[in-house]
């Protein structure tokens, strides 16, 4: 139903245009309108699409980030010399959009070793447990994917 409302929308609007009533403006205007309706709900479904596999490859990601700094962590807290250098980093990130500097934000501080202390619009300041730490920031895999989700390439 919600397709046909949609050619019927499209339709209307070409009748508006076309200023004539004829059987051939009414056959080429439902034409035009489906092929338009299909074209449109094809683009829209591959990008729905794209995105979804991007939020499945940023959870992977995540996954795997977690996992590896538990064992980072892990082994810190566990030597008898305690090998820390703690540090606090701005990290400039190119998103756009709040919702996705959020993911990111708290993506960054769910990973150990790392906690975001302030996000504002030109970024991030992470406290992180060892300067390593705080170079891996600087080329996150995490943002890559998530200006992928954005929109950009």
């Amino acid at each position: 139903m919600y397709t046909l409302s949609k050619i019927l929308i499209y339709f209307v609007f070409w009748m508006c245009l076309s200023e004539t009533i004829h059987l051939e403006t009414i056959l080429v205007g439902v034409g035009i309108c489906i092929v338009i309706h299909f074209m449109h709900t094809h683009n829209e479904s591959r990008v729905r699409f794209q995105r979804g596999y991007y939020f499945l490859l940023y959870g992977l990601v995540l996954l795997k980030e977690v996992i590896k700094a538990n064992f980072m962590v892990a082994k810190i807290v566990l030597s008898p010399q305690m090998k820390i250098s703690p540090c606090m980093v701005r990290v400039e990130t190119k998103l756009k959009s709040d919702f996705c500097k959020t993911i990111l934000a708290n993506s960054i501080t769910l990973t150990p070793g790392t906690l975001v202390v302030l996000a504002d619009e030109q970024g991030l300041l992470v406290h992180c447990l060892k300067k390593e730490y705080a170079k891996s920031l600087e080329n996150s895999e995490f943002e890559k994917i998530l200006l992928r989700i954005e929109g950009e390439r």
